[in-house]
């Protein structure tokens, strides 16, 4: 068996795959599944306030307030999909239970001052939901992964494959599924006529840390501000598989690789707001979100198992990627939100944010003095300018009162990042909730479903057109929120 080389340091070129443009737009694109009443009226509260979830997008709505109070709010996730590879159809949906929000508000009421109330809250709201999955499999009689590798090993030695990155030609190499040639470059072990079969599993989410403070001046005016401390956690594991199921090949049955990268930190941002009551029924609100200040750890290994013939005999090979860790920093975009909302009387309301996000303003950058990385990080901000724009997202929704009861509904838009315009990220989301409401306490339930499609291709290959994935998902959430006045 080939030696075996295991080197604890993480050469530059093996970084190219755990940062990107791609991860910086998910880090930056929130949809926010907080509270239920939130959810239900499409997150359109930057104008309306007095609920925990509204603080992460105005925190001027702590101001409204004139209770003290305590939110707690679950929520189930629901992911569903359907994927089309080669020959291959495939659907399955999974459910995810998690914690969206909780909060804690003390309101302070003044009657003889023109601040008439000032407020403290702090809790935690869920910013973003990571979790899903698909799996494809098809039969392929034109290409194979083996050969994505080879290309990759180029004309390098096998001594330095290590250094191309170790989830990738090392690997291959190291259990038979490359070899060298005479030409001093790899050939593929198979070139097509496999059985591929692909399952992809995300787990984690973004929540937000938040400590907000604001005061209403005359009942009119109302000022807040809030420092924030993100909390960062995704998981990505990838299980790749080629068999030869038609029993097609004299030298070759199977190989897996597995992959995993795990990304976790934290950070820190301000976020300032105001609201201002134009008329008894119509308010106006503005907040401005700086940029978050990242501090990321990704973990990554991978293992690459094949059973082949070498030396007209079958055994088993294995390969275990040395455990990588890289420490860096990320910046998000920073966010402008305008609002409008319209309360008749008592009876209910409608209301509106627009909300700009450039996403031209993400940078990565070293975490420490590491020049090894300069060039990795030029070029991948380089790639945030070539693919990546300002975002336009729109949120609209409304409530109907029916004390006790409160009905609910909304719909969402949230803009591309990406200059492609075939890029299918563009997502609409459509909720409705209802509520019953007493002096004591309030329980809402919320329901928001969004329905996306991408095209997912394995791998590229030079000169060649690969095939790739249909994969349609709909995903559902459903919050439920428990509140009581303190």
């Amino acid at each position: 068996m080939k030696k075996i080389l295991v080197i604890v340091i993480l050469m530059y070129s093996s970084l190219s795959w755990a940062q990107s443009y791609q991860d910086g737009a998910l880090f930056s694109d929130f949809t926010q599944e907080s509270t239920a009443r939130s959810v239900g009226v499409g997150g359109a509260m930057g104008a309306v306030g007095a609920d925990f979830g509204a603080l992460s997008i105005n925190p001027a709505g702590v101001a409204l307030y004139h209770n003290s109070e305590f939110s707690f709010t679950p929520n189930l996730r629901i992911n569903s999909y359907e994927s089309k590879y080669l020959n291959g159809a495939y659907s399955d949906n999974t459910t995810r239970f998690g914690i969206a929000s909780v909060g804690l508000v003390f309101a302070s009421e003044h009657k003889e001052r023109d601040w008439r109330y000032t407020t403290f809250a702090f809790g935690l709201n869920q910013m973003a939901n990571f979790n899903q999955q698909f799996f494809i499999s098809g039969y392929n009689t034109e290409s194979s992964l083996t050969q994505y590798f080879a290309q990759e090993a180029g004309s390098t030695n096998s001594e330095d494959l290590v250094d191309l990155g170790a989830l990738g030609p090392e690997g291959a190499y190291q259990t038979y599924l490359i070899n060298p040639n005479a030409s001093n470059t790899y050939d593929a072990v198979i070139d097509g006529n496999v059985q591929q079969s692909e399952q992809d599993v995300v787990r984690g989410a973004a929540r937000e840390l938040t400590f907000a403070y604001g005061g209403s001046y005359k009942d009119k005016l109302y000022l807040g501000g809030s420092l924030n401390v993100p909390l960062l956690s995704r998981r990505v594991d990838t299980e790749y598989y080629e068999t030869d199921d038609a029993n097609v090949h004299d030298n070759f049955n199977n190989f897996n690789l597995l992959e995993s990268v795990k990304t976790t930190g934290s950070g820190i941002n301000l976020k300032i707001g105001l609201i201002y009551r134009l008329t008894e029924d119509l308010r106006f609100g503005a907040s401005f979100d700086s940029p978050t200040w990242y501090g990321l750890t990704d973990e990554f290994y991978s293992s690459i198992n094949s059973n082949v013939s070498v030396n007209n005999q079958f055994n088993t090979y294995s390969y275990d990627s040395p455990f990588g860790v890289f420490d860096y920093r990320f910046r998000t975009p920073y966010n402008f939100t305008g609002s409008l909302m319209y309360q008749y009387k008592d009876k209910g309301f409608i209301s509106a944010d627009v909300s700009m996000v450039d996403y031209q303003s993400m940078r990565y950058s070293a975490d420490g003095d590491f020049g090894l990385y300069t060039q990795f990080f030029n070029e991948l901000n380089n790639s945030i300018q070539e693919n990546l724009t300002a975002a336009t997202n729109v949120r609209i929704g409304g409530e109907i009162v029916l004390s006790p009861l409160y009905l609910r509904a909304g719909y969402a838009y949230y803009g591309s990042p990406y200059v492609d315009s075939n890029s299918q990220s563009a997502r609409s989301i459509i909720s409705g909730g209802l509520g019953f409401r007493t002096n004591t306490m309030y329980i809402d339930l919320a329901y928001a479903t969004q329905k996306y499609s991408h095209f997912y291709r394995p791998y590229t290959l030079v000169d060649e057109l690969t095939q790739g994935a249909d994969i349609d998902t709909q995903i559902g959430n459903i919050s439920l929120t428990l509140g009581f006045k303190l």
